[in-house]
């Protein structure tokens, strides 16, 4: 349901998570609701002629479950997201294989001067890799390149590639460690979720790029970890690598676009597409465009 008393538009939930017990009251003027949404009770109601409990319950958004996470959509006649995006489930599954069994750890939010499809663009084509900051080459350097692929299914798409055997990742040492997986895999739902694993560490990562405005959006990261296994030392690196190094790093660039694209000397950019559509290619970025040109011309 939406977070908002239908008296005056309230918000009526402070807190991000949390457990409710027994009703939902409006700090403002006290309307109370039951937890699905019905109201319950609102003072002075009954000096209203005409009023009516059953007109004035709490506005209800679509709900659906994937693979464990759940997702929101305020359009009550879109398409289900699992019809949207067949074989998602299949394809990630292995790389993630303690995905019904994990816990919620963190969250982080940052707020990022730059338009939501700038920064989805960014993280679509390792084609910058190894060629940006240095946080993006040591990311690189546990990658076998030359078998990366990235690879577009209608309204998903994911890239993966196999490790290169190392010592070390993140800073701790990888011998004797547990990891969700020893490759990097991550995996996007149209329009703007990712599910991620990184190489060697024990962790599921999540982002979401939640558009405030034409240049300012809202990057919400997410971590999760087995419950039947302790957070060993590289999974707790890796997160904190990522929050302190990569993912700043990433930020740079993306700010670095958006102030571009305000320049009169950029109109439009070159997709850089070879034929093997190695990892090196953009062709993702292409893909993601054209979903994006349908949507504003509701071809889909």
């Amino acid at each position: 349901m939406h977070n908002v008393c239908k008296h005056r538009g309230t918000q009526l939930i402070k807190d991000r998570r949390g457990n409710i017990k027994n009703m939902i009251t409006c700090p403002y003027h006290a309307w109370s609701y039951h937890l699905d949404g019905r109201l319950r009770h609102a003072p002075r109601h009954e000096t209203m002629s005409g009023f009516s409990m059953d007109d004035w319950g709490l506005s209800k958004v679509r709900i659906e479950e994937f693979a464990g996470f759940y997702f929101i959509n305020f359009n009550s006649e879109a398409t289900s997201l699992v019809d949207d995006i067949p074989g998602a489930f299949e394809a990630m599954a292995p790389y993630f294989p303690d995905l019904n069994n994990i816990e919620f750890i963190e969250e982080v939010d940052m707020l990022v001067d730059a338009n939501w499809k700038v920064i989805v663009d960014n993280a679509i084509e390792g084609y910058h890799f190894k060629l940006s900051g240095p946080h993006h080459k040591d990311l690189a350097a546990l990658i076998n390149f030359d078998k990366y692929e990235l690879n577009a299914h209608g309204k998903w798409w994911d890239f993966k590639g196999p490790p290169i055997p190392t010592t070390t990742a993140f800073g701790e040492k990888v011998k004797d460690q547990t990891y969700q997986t020893d490759w990097f895999y991550n995996i996007q739902l149209w329009p703007m979720t990712t599910i991620y694993a990184f190489p060697y560490a024990d962790a599921i990562g999540t982002f979401n790029e939640i558009p405030i405005g034409p240049e300012k959006t809202l990057l919400r990261f997410g971590h999760y970890i087995p419950k039947n296994r302790p957070q060993n030392k590289l999974s707790k690196a890796a997160i904190k690598w990522f929050n302190e190094k990569l993912g700043p790093e990433d930020i740079d660039l993306n700010l670095y676009v958006q102030r571009g694209l305000r320049s009169s000397g950029f109109d439009q950019g070159r997709y850089m597409i070879d034929s093997d559509r190695s990892s090196n290619s953009e062709h993702l970025v292409h893909h993601f465009h054209s979903l994006v040109y349908s949507a504003l011309n509701n071809d889909n």
